[in-house]
């Protein structure tokens, strides 16, 4: 699979959008239709057991500093990170129109680094170790935690559960979307149908599909 930067994506050389703005406090909660992106490490464990916990430790320094540097750069808002794995928001709280498209290019960004870094590390990307990211649009009740002194923003709802549950299908350097989100931007991605399968190895769900290439 090429690469977004290798592919030469406009939107992934030269980012058309502005920075993103400071965010404003939400006092009460919100409800706001965003597109939910949920990104693990896979078998961070066995990572730490083969390349022991200094290069563990580095390696989730680093894998943060790159969520970070995507997200931002398609203004998702991390809304957890719990060193293996985040949640990030786009279209909340800072409201666009093509949060879809944003989540999508973040998700395929970030998967691009990833896999350059685990290379340069001897690690094979598409193996045990890579990343697992769920995509979801839909609404979600938007909040913050905590006070003045240190905010953060925070979301509930059915589209996390949803998007949660496309990345626990997923396999490692694999984009999992649902129907939900693919229909804002048909035509516009590279798909193939990914047919989720429980433990047992029967299907499990309607078909939702492999985000490829933009």
């Amino acid at each position: 699979v090429q690469s977004p930067a290798a592919a030469g994506h406009p939107a992934l050389e030269q980012p058309q959008w502005q920075p993103l703005p400071r965010m404003r406090p939400i006092d009460e909660e919100e409800r706001k239709h965003v597109t939910v992106l949920i990104c693990v490490m896979a078998e961070a464990t066995l990572f730490e057991t083969q390349l022991g916990p200094e290069a563990a430790l580095a390696w989730r320094r680093r894998f943060f500093a790159l969520a970070q540097r995507e997200m931002q750069r398609y203004a998702g808002t991390i809304t957890n990170f719990r060193g293996e794995s985040f949640t990030a928001l786009f279209g909340a709280p800072q409201a666009y129109e093509d949060h879809v498209r944003r989540a999508v290019l973040a998700a395929l960004a970030l998967q691009s680094c990833v896999s350059e870094e685990l290379n340069l590390l001897g690690v094979p990307s598409d193996g045990a170790w890579g990343v697992r990211i769920g995509l979801h649009t839909g609404m979600v009740l938007l909040g913050t935690l905590g006070d003045e002194t240190q905010r953060t923003y925070t979301a509930v709802g059915d589209a996390i559960q949803l998007a949660n549950r496309l990345q626990q299908c997923a396999a490692p350097g694999v984009i999992l979307a649902s129907a939900g989100t693919l229909r804002f931007i048909r035509g516009e991605v590279q798909t193939e149908t990914w047919q989720p399968e429980d433990g047992r190895g029967k299907l499990a769900g309607p078909p939702v599909y492999r985000i490829i290439a933009y």
